[in-house]
């Protein structure tokens, strides 16, 4: 009896551990990473984290038909499992295969949640694929759950003024400025969206004030609406210079 239980201690004492697995990889030993985690997927064929972190390796390792079997594996284990669904979207777009990663994002969205990393994550994605519908839904979300970062106002205005959804634009950025008072670029997309609803006066005003927030916005000229905004700034100021 002792024989066998000193020859089990042996043998749980040779078998790696995830932590392990993690801090070989954390070394870029990738090739011992991945014996690992392959030895402890044996182990527990059924544990989902341990194929979703099996083929985030195998990923790495540009081993991306394995890896897709892995993350395919995750999620058949765990349907809901947002970030292997988030992990085989990013990998089937690298494979050009555009419907699948539609697939995987919705799924992946249907398990976000109140997940901030994953709405983030998925937003992301959306956008990679050209989704703006999509990333629009993404963004959204993401500021009702963080409505105080900046980047998801900035982003999403400037979807919605691609879209024109002008209305959408002004009132997302509006919010944005409210929480970040004095932002440059709120400031001009605020004024973009103005310009967009026909308010071309109170466009001015707000492309003026984005001006004063950061001089390097005056030469923006990357869409149209900009320009002919900035020509409208632009003639507004000679006036009130001739008026004074």
């Amino acid at each position: 009896m002792r024989g066998l239980l000193l020859v089990t201690a042996i043998a749980c004492a040779q078998q790696p551990s995830v932590d392990e697995a993690m801090r070989l990889i954390s070394e870029g030993r990738l090739p011992e990473a991945e014996a690992a985690l392959q030895q402890l997927a044996v182990q527990s064929p059924q544990d989902a984290d341990l194929r979703f972190r099996l083929g985030l390796l195998l990923v790495k390792s540009n081993q991306f038909d394995s890896a897709k079997r892995e993350l395919e594996t995750a999620v058949a284990l765990q349907p809901g499992f947002v970030f292997a669904w988030l992990a085989l979207g990013d990998l089937r777009l690298r494979q050009k295969d555009r419907p699948g990663a539609l697939t995987a994002a919705a799924l992946a969205q249907e398990s976000a949640a109140n997940s901030v990393p994953a709405w983030k994550a998925l937003a992301k994605l959306r956008a990679r694929l050209g989704d703006v519908e999509g990333e629009t839904i993404a963004l959204r979300s993401l500021l009702g759950l963080t409505p105080g970062e900046l980047a998801p106002y900035e982003r999403l205005a400037g979807l919605l003024i691609e879209r024109r959804l002008s209305e959408d634009a002004r009132g997302t950025a509006a919010a944005g400025i409210e929480r970040f008072p004095g932002n440059a670029e709120l400031l001009r997309l605020h004024g973009l969206a103005l310009y967009g609803l026909g308010r071309k006066d109170e466009a001015i005003d707000a492309f003026l004030a984005a001006m004063d927030a950061a001089p390097a916005l005056s030469g923006y000229s990357a869409a149209e609406p900009a320009r002919s905004l900035s020509a409208g700034v632009s003639r507004s100021v000679r006036k009130r210079s001739a008026a004074a």
